[in-house]
């Protein structure tokens, strides 16, 4: 497995858990730091990421819909 699909199960796996994405929070938890390339690769193949943006910050913060499963 390449270390670019390991960090898009990474993320992906967060944002199935219902954990909303930021690069500061993936940066922590898993180092990763090209976070806008992932989700640009998940939207890609279907995934309705949505995005927030902190206004105090400026930061994305990435979400899926409550409930929202891949089908393959």
């Amino acid at each position: 497995m390449s270390l670019r699909q390991r960090q898009i199960d990474l993320v992906s796996s967060d944002l199935l858990a219902g954990r909303p994405v930021d690069a500061v929070s993936v940066a922590e938890r898993h180092s990763i730091w090209r976070l806008s390339s992932l989700i640009h690769r998940l939207r890609r193949r279907g995934w309705p990421i949505t995005a927030s943006q902190d206004h105090g910050t400026g930061l994305a913060r990435y979400a899926l819909p409550e409930g929202w499963k891949p089908t393959c």
